[in-house]
């Protein structure tokens, strides 16, 4: 009685069709990705005048907001002598930063801002 009778002779060609294709992806992606990635990297963060992301570079859209905190304390005299401080909590003071970049000089191939 033979094990594999079942197989009718495709197997083995489909399984080797596969196993080519899988390292010939194995080694085409790495290096097509790469070049992809790099493309899509140089191409969407370009920061010359005109383009959006040199819009979004010198002026950010996305708010900045700041929460301070001040703590006082309301014993100071038993906290110097040792005593646990009972401390008040002022705040939260929050404001919204905004931050505007110039470009003073952009040089003559657009590489440094």
């Amino acid at each position: 009685m033979h094990r594999f009778s079942y197989c009718c002779g495709f197997c083995f060609p489909i399984l080797l069709l596969l196993g080519a294709t899988c390292v010939v992806l194995a080694i085409l992606v790495p290096i097509l990705g790469t070049r992809l990635t790099r493309s899509q990297v140089s191409e969407r963060v370009t920061l010359l005048p005109g383009h959006p992301t040199f819009d979004q570079f010198c002026n950010p859209t996305l708010p900045l907001w700041k929460s301070i905190y001040f703590f006082n304390i309301t014993n100071p005299q038993e906290f110097q002598d040792g005593q646990m401080p009972i401390v008040e909590v002022k705040g939260p003071y929050s404001y919204r930063e905004k931050r505007t970049k110039f470009v003073k000089d952009i040089s003559s191939d657009g590489t440094k801002l």
